[in-house]
């Protein structure tokens, strides 16, 4: 109950697919429970080691597209 599907009215071998009220509803809920749980973590590791983590995590995703290819 989250998408519907539905052939596309001008070319059948299309299916569109789009999220429900309940749909964007549940995204919003599960974002926000996610939200919470990071919030809990980062205040138990301190500035210190939240902005380390920040750091490293920015470093990895500059270094990691390096490796795409190989």
């Amino acid at each position: 109950g989250f998408v519907t599907r539905e052939m596309d009215k001008s070319d059948r071998r299309k299916i569109l697919v789009r999220i429900t009220d309940a749909g964007r509803e549940k995204a919003e809920l599960d974002r926000s429970e996610i939200s919470a749980r990071l919030e809990k973590v980062f205040r138990q590791l301190g500035g210190q080691n939240t902005a380390e983590f920040i750091r490293l995590t920015e470093r990895f995703l500059q270094l990691s597209p390096k490796f795409n290819h190989e």
